[in-house]
């Protein structure tokens, strides 16, 4: 075992603790974020076998002393954890203590530097188009990061990214002004976007 195996043992423990007390699964939650050379470990056995995962990242496989060819801490073997037991990522997610694993891409890097929201109103008939079946539409253009049907004076917000106000106001906005079912929009634009205390939740 070295250092970066510990956030999933962290995470075991923290359930087993709270399990002994007699918290069941679905009233706990814990996150853990793998960065640097930790980031291995978000990697399946496919790709370490693949790839030279375990000589690149310094993680011998215990059985052998050699560079791993599997993730270690996925399906933990004798050897892998000090103690016996410990759960690994595949037994977690298993268990819906992992949901799944997903990556922070810096959008600026890629040339959309430009944050923004675009409220929308719905502009079908209920028997001609399903507000869902929009929002669907809607999230299927490559700039959108998501899209809400929400209550109140609007009927959606569009969360989307863009290369520059130009980009925004002419190329975005004529796409979602085709789409069936959208009528009269307004955007925001994000200067700056902090995280919340319960953002681990969303």
């Amino acid at each position: 075992m070295c250092i970066r195996d510990r956030p999933i043992i962290w995470n075991w423990a923290f359930y087993k603790s709270n399990n002994q007390t007699g918290s069941p699964d679905s009233d706990i939650t814990a996150m853990t974020v793998l960065r640097h050379t930790a980031i291995a470990y978000a990697f399946n056995s496919d790709i370490w076998n693949k790839y030279p995962i375990g000589k690149v990242f310094g993680i011998n496989d215990n059985s052998t002393g050699k560079p791993s060819l599997r993730n270690t801490v996925y399906e933990p073997q004798e050897g892998d954890f000090p103690p016996l037991g410990i759960d690994g990522i595949k037994r977690m997610q298993e268990r819906g203590i992992i949901n799944k694993f997903s990556v922070e891409i810096n959008r600026k890097e890629l040339g959309w530097p430009l944050h923004g929201f675009i409220l929308a109103n719905w502009a079908g008939q209920r028997d001609d188009v399903d507000r869902r079946f929009v929002a669907e539409e809607i999230c299927k253009m490559p700039f959108v990061i998501g899209c809400h049907i929400v209550t109140g004076q609007w009927d959606f917000i569009v969360e989307v990214v863009a290369k520059d106000m130009a980009n925004l106001g002419d190329s975005i906005l004529d796409q979602l002004s085709e789409i069936n079912g959208v009528g009269h929009t307004q955007t925001l634009v994000s200067f700056y976007s902090f995280d919340g205390a319960a953002k681990s939740l969303g």
